[in-house]
């Protein structure tokens, strides 16, 4: 029987968990991490190996021995358990804020906590979003969670308004845009940029530099200049979010898919977002119809080429039995063929121990085999080597 830390290492790469609303993503990846290792200490422990032992000689023995005994390393008793949430990988892409809830790629292992994670966060995906706002109140927060401020009157507002507006937030959206990536507006270039059907899945890169980046006062005398801190180029240092360069976010589309007022139910979708972007949009938009408004919910439904229905539950992250069986058979089974790499060995594996993609590794195989983000990470990997 093949051991469960065989299996363990096969979890490498992405992962599409839905996050519950008003959890904090510390508290979330704790308990994520406590589930994977949970379940894979909820699988058969492995059979008692034996160890041989030489017996030298002594008073009992006269000639050296050979002597065999069961080999107490993986006892349950001394060990304990084998699995712990520390040895779990996670690294969290494009995390939610605290408020919001819906999709959540989260890089799993080494591999996907650094290859995939780097190369989705180098190739910005799209975002969409379902944000539900109520006109009438406003908070300390923007948010219907926090303590009310005030209150104003909503039953001025109608569908042909709102949606006057939103096509004006579209417009200027569209027209910063172009402008923060250096084309002017009604030229050629700019309709070409606009008219480019990738448009869709990767924005227009602004080509301002943010103002953390910008170079110091150099009136101030260089005795008293602070160096400036080293911005990381990938997810690898976890530095502070705060202190690292942030790109204007980007509303690339935006259209009202509900009106019941005083609730309005907008569909977005958007690229270098914050939470504070998202609060923002439904405060101005109240503004801009002469009113008040708070975000009530905000949920993520779709980044890049995955969708909220692709989705697990924190429940749903669970490894069959089957599938270990499984896995311990093909183990025990001669290989086809052989393997330059062990990346190409998961890619191998993977289909062949899932049957339904409800589970751990159902969802693993799904968002790892995915053909754009294949071929993203082979694009990255030959920069690297280029470089």
């Amino acid at each position: 029987m093949s051991r469960r830390v065989e299996l363990f290492r096969c979890l490498q790469g992405l992962l599409s968990v839905y996050k519950p609303p008003g959890q904090e993503i510390a508290q979330f990846r704790s308990r994520l991490a406590k589930k994977i290792a949970n379940e894979f200490n909820k699988l058969p422990w492995e059979t008692e190996r034996i160890r041989t032992r030489v017996l030298t000689k002594s008073d009992d023995v006269k000639l050296p021995s050979i002597a065999t005994e069961i080999d107490f390393v993986d006892n349950p008793l001394v060990i304990g358990r084998r699995f712990l949430h520390g040895d779990v990988v996670l690294n969290f892409i494009d995390p939610l804020p605290d408020y919001a809830s819906g999709l959540q790629l989260i890089g799993v292992g080494e591999v996907g906590a650094y290859a995939y994670s780097d190369a989705i966060h180098r190739n910005v995906y799209p975002k969409s979003y379902h944000l539900i706002g109520m006109f009438g109140h406003a908070s300390s927060n923007n948010l219907s969670t926090g303590s009310i401020i005030y209150r104003s009157p909503w039953k001025h507002i109608t569908r042909p308004k709102i949606d006057r507006i939103i096509a004006s937030l579209q417009f200027k959206a569209r027209s910063a845009s172009l402008l923060q990536a250096g084309l002017i507006p009604n030229s050629q270039k700019a309709f070409e940029a606009l008219s480019n059907p990738d448009r869709l899945t990767k924005p227009l890169k602004p080509m301002i530099e943010p103002l953390e980046s910008l170079p110091p006062d150099h009136v101030t005398a260089y005795w008293d200049r602070r160096p400036e801190p080293t911005q990381p180029h990938s997810l690898r240092a976890r530095p502070d979010p705060s202190s690292v360069p942030h790109l204007p976010p980007a509303l690339l589309a935006i259209r009202c898919i509900k009106f019941e007022p005083p609730f309005f139910t907008l569909e977005i979708q958007v690229a270098y977002e914050t939470g504070e972007f998202l609060t923002d949009l439904m405060v101005n938009i109240g503004g801009a119809l002469k009113s008040s408004a708070v975000l009530c919910q905000a949920r993520r439904i779709r980044h890049g080429p995955f969708s909220v229905q692709n989705t697990l539950l924190l429940k749903q992250c669970v490894v069959p039995q089957s599938l270990y069986d499984r896995f311990c058979q093909l183990k025990s089974e001669p290989p086809e063929r052989g393997f330059e790499s062990d990346d190409e060995y998961r890619e191998y594996m993977l289909p062949q121990i899932v049957e339904n993609a409800h589970n751990l590794f159902g969802n693993l195989a799904k968002c790892t085999l995915n053909e754009r983000i294949k071929d993203l990470v082979k694009t990255e990997k030959e920069k690297e080597r280029g470089n």
